[in-house]
């Protein structure tokens, strides 16, 4: 396939979000639609890295959260 299809842009990713949020994280075809050029797979696996990544986020930030409350309320 061309490169162009393979890449999301900030466009594409600015849709991909919206139509996740209209039609549901797991209705990728119904997602695709919004994209045009990008298929149903080419859409779950960017929706998916995505939810890795903010779930990595979340649980670095509610660990890093805690081992700050935990240390502080060691100190006092």
């Amino acid at each position: 396939k061309n490169e162009e299809t393979l890449e999301f842009n900030m466009k594409e990713d600015e849709l991909l979000f919206l139509g996740a949020e209209l039609f549901g994280y797991h209705k990728f075809s119904a997602i695709s639609t919004l994209l045009g050029q990008k298929s149903r797979v080419q859409v779950k696996n960017r929706l998916q890295k995505y939810s890795r990544h903010f779930d990595n986020e979340e649980k670095s930030s509610v660990t890093n959260s805690d081992s700050k409350d935990t240390f502080a309320g060691n100190r006092k």
